[in-house]
């Protein structure tokens, strides 16, 4: 964030308000705003989501074990879990018995790292 300030010679709270998405709470400026989210998408800006974490103590992770993803009971809810998920995840760990019966333990471990 501090590159993208000083490229754009802006302040660089009004950077972190835009791409957390608070720029009207803030008081920015659509002109600004627009101008960073500009500048953030030319260069491929991408947030490190580990930096956050650190910095918040939220990794915005979930685990979910299921036992059959092919399961009829769960077909209806894998578009529902992405909608979900994709706005407010970071990472999303699934495992699935069927397939890999160890997966589990594995994935409660990355969770228990991430949290």
């Amino acid at each position: 964030m501090k590159d993208i300030a000083a490229a754009l010679k802006v302040s660089e709270a009004s950077v972190s308000y835009v791409l957390n998405g608070k720029a009207r709470q803030y008081g920015i400026s659509v002109a600004l705003e627009n101008k960073i989210l500009r500048f953030v998408e030319k260069v491929g800006y991408r947030p490190n989501r580990l930096a956050a974490s650190l910095r918040t103590g939220k990794s915005k992770t979930v685990g979910m074990i299921v036992e059959d993803i092919s399961d009829p009971f769960f077909r209806p809810l894998r578009g529902l879990w992405k909608s979900i998920f994709i706005k407010k995840v970071t990472a999303l760990f699934m495992a699935v018995l069927k397939i890999r019966p160890l997966l589990p333990a594995t994935c409660c471990k990355l969770l228990k790292i991430t949290r």
